[in-house]
């Protein structure tokens, strides 16, 4: 995020050094789609629900559901999220850890 500040701030010296339009028009372009990037996910992601369900009680060598729930309440789609749902080392057990997915 800092590199693209210094590269913007890299090209706009170069555009006033050497008074180029495409140069000006081009730092207005990507400075323009960076900060309209960081609204929109600020904006999304305070919209957001999130709901994790599992089951209340388990057994030791138990495999167990959890499912997590979300749901965009913003008037702005959310493209692409990414999710990172970690298990405390104390419950972790590498052979039955596995993921499944579903969209929908």
């Amino acid at each position: 995020m800092h590199q693209l500040f210094w590269a913007l701030l890299v090209l706009t010296v170069i555009a006033v050094l050497l008074r180029q339009d495409w140069i000006y028009f081009l730092v207005y372009v990507i400075g323009g789609v960076w900060v309209l990037s960081h609204w929109w996910v600020r904006r999304s992601l305070r919209k957001l629900d999130v709901k994790r369900a599992l089951v209340q009680r388990a057994f030791a060598g138990e495999s167990i559901d959890v499912t997590l729930s979300f749901a965009n309440r913003s008037w702005l789609p959310i493209p692409w999220l990414q999710v990172r749902e970690q298990v405390p080392l104390e419950l972790k057990d590498v052979d039955a850890y596995s993921i499944v997915l579903s969209i929908g």
